[in-house]
């Protein structure tokens, strides 16, 4: 089993790289950044200001084995929102070519703003971001990094709230107890993005 621990800043530049390889097919980073190499470069540079946002609030967390990272969390706890994302802000969408020119981007933007106040109503927890290395998934990092602070949030009564554009995520994060409070749907070459929010979940029995 990996071993969770608050990432060292030693190890920031080595997460963003993570990031990046964890997030190469993000079909918004796509439309950013064609080019492989662009994308990388794109990527490291928003995973990286992510994490320094966050790393005063020590929730930004990394799962190890054999003291290499594997996995990379960043969590922002109840009551601090950091400016800044690794995702491009979506009023930008009209300057990122012809796929998002046409009329669903601004009703896009809308929903998902929408959503994202409604999940921010009541103070929680937020995963900016979780990503593991592609060459080490199916082993349980991902869990470890997730269950690692929602035992926290149970403990304490708090929401988690989070926001994905890969469908694949969708029904991984419904085990986990989250449900969808809002759809921002795109189009053929738009991203849908899927706000979740999971209530804070008592022990049965």
């Amino acid at each position: 089993m990996p071993t969770i621990a608050v990432l060292p800043k030693g190890d920031v530049r080595e997460a963003a790289a993570l990031f990046a390889r964890a997030f190469d097919r993000d079909q918004v980073a796509r439309l950013v950044s064609p080019d492989p190499e662009q994308r990388r470069r794109f990527q490291e540079r928003g995973g990286r200001a992510q994490i320094d946002r966050a790393m005063p609030y020590r929730h930004v967390f990394g799962a190890y084995e054999d003291s290499v990272l594997r996995g990379i969390a960043v969590w922002l706890p109840p009551g601090v929102t950091v400016r800044g994302s690794v995702r491009p802000p979506l009023t930008a969408l009209p300057r990122m070519g012809r796929a998002v020119r046409q009329p669903g981007a601004v009703r896009l933007v809308r929903q998902r703003q929408k959503g994202l106040k409604q999940a921010q109503s009541t103070p929680g927890w937020h995963l900016a971001f979780l990503a593991t290395d592609p060459d080490f998934q199916r082993r349980g990092i991902g869990r470890r990094l997730m269950e690692h602070v929602l035992s926290r949030a149970d403990a304490d009564d708090t929401p988690v709230w989070l926001e994905t554009s890969d469908p694949v995520n969708v029904p991984l994060y419904e085990k986990f107890g989250f449900v969808t409070i809002a759809e921002a749907r795109g189009g053929p070459d738009l991203p849908t993005f899927w706000v979740m929010v999971r209530e804070a979940q008592r022990p049965s029995g």
